[in-house]
């Protein structure tokens, strides 16, 4: 077991604004926090929720009836060390058969046997069994299909932080016309042991082992940024996806965004992402959007807003 990685991540820029609550309370020493889910499931159950996750936002999958992604992707210069950003932290409103998240996705493989880790934060009753926003983690090896796990609800993920977790509440919320609030996530492969590690802010979380892994050990080709929802086919409204309105071509207090964007071609040294080779992917433009902003002032550095109110999505 690596309690801390080989050496921790040189990033660029400062973050302002942060979600997460100082915790005074700490596991015993040897022990860490693990979140038992609200909703009673069997093993079975559980995999049958990791699948309907993220495997069809590649573009070269078919779609998932119901689901649908904003944001963008980026094919790297050459192998890809590590991805990172903050994304302002929502509460949208959705049902108990409906999710909608924000992640970094980092990505591998061919269409029908990708692996990839993703890390940000879900409304996801069907897993929390709330509807309070928590910090998300999920991977897979077999484009979700027959692999894939939430946080610690099946092995995969090594939890080492004694006090913060996958899963957690955050309390930190942006809300229209109000204060920005964010989460810092980075994703990136430790150069001795192989394991791809999960820092949010400041705070070393965990890793997934590399030998989850059958594309992704050695580096990554693909990131994605964006936010995606779910709604059940037994439901035809989509829900709102970040702070639930199409994006702005600036920032403001109106619009929901990845900001501080970057990616590690070296081990441990993150740059800003070049916004010439992203790709806007957005499915429905009906419900959805994402609007690259570029390089913006002061910390926000590369900046896209994306977001949208969902609703009867039958548009494209």
């Amino acid at each position: 077991m690596q309690m801390n990685p080989s050496l921790l991540p040189k990033i660029k820029g400062e973050n302002k604004y942060s979600s997460f609550e100082v915790q005074e309370k700490s596991c015993p020493e040897g022990m860490v926090p693990i979140l038992k889910s609200k909703v009673a499931y069997n093993v079975k159950d559980s995999n049958s929720i990791s699948r309907v996750h993220l495997e069809n936002i590649h573009p070269l999958t078919q779609t998932r009836p119901g689901s649908n992604f904003a944001g963008f992707k980026m094919k790297g210069d050459s192998t890809i060390y590590g991805a990172h950003a903050a994304i302002t932290v929502h509460n949208p409103s959705v049902e108990k058969d409906q999710l909608s998240m924000s992640l970094i996705t980092i990505e591998k493989g061919p269409p029908d046997d990708l692996n990839f880790i993703q890390a940000g934060w879900a409304v996801h009753p069907l897993i929390y069994g709330d509807n309070n926003t928590h910090i998300t983690g999920y991977w897979t090896v077999s484009t979700g299909q027959t692999t894939g796990c939430y946080n610690l609800f099946c092995p995969g993920f090594v939890q080492v932080n004694p006090v913060y977790y996958l899963g957690q509440v955050i309390k930190g919320i942006s809300i229209v016309g109000g204060n920005f609030y964010d989460t810092k996530h980075s994703i990136f492969l430790d150069q001795q042991t192989g394991n791809w590690w999960l820092l949010v802010d400041t705070y070393k979380i965990g890793y997934w082992p590399k030998e989850l892994f059958t594309h992704l050990n050695g580096g990554a080709e693909y990131i994605q940024y964006g936010g995606w929802t779910y709604n059940s086919p037994d439901s035809q409204l989509s829900p709102p996806m970040g702070i639930g309105l199409f994006p702005g071509g600036e920032i403001n207090r109106n619009s929901s965004f990845f900001t501080y964007i970057q990616v590690a071609y070296k081990f441990n040294d993150f740059i800003d992402i070049n916004g010439h080779k992203v790709e806007r992917i957005v499915d429905n433009y009906t419900c959805y959007n994402a609007k690259y902003l570029g390089r913006q002032a002061g910390f926000f550095r590369e900046t896209f807003s994306y977001g949208g109110p969902g609703g009867l999505c039958s548009g494209i």
